[in-house]
């Protein structure tokens, strides 16, 4: 099995953190939380992400892209 690239790893730290926000909000999740649920040390993760607030920008435009994604795919739709 491939090793992930450093970017599927730091999508999969966005998701992972991004779950953690949703269910125990931002401020009460802390880094060791997110490399807790995603089985990696607190000091790999400072390796991707140096604060939980840099974390939190780079989700902000994950789901910007995301969302503009599945917008541009509506607009071109052929609707009534």
């Amino acid at each position: 099995m491939a090793k992930p690239s450093k970017e599927q790893r730091k999508e999969s730290i966005m998701i992972g953190a991004l779950k953690l926000f949703s269910a125990d909000g931002f401020y009460s999740t802390t880094i060791p939380d997110i490399a807790k649920a995603l089985n990696m040390s607190v000091g790999n993760m400072y390796n991707y992400f140096k604060s939980k607030d840099i974390l939190a920008k780079e989700i902000i435009k994950y789901i910007s892209t995301y969302l503009g994604k599945e917008l541009r795919k509506i607009n071109e739709q052929e609707l009534s």
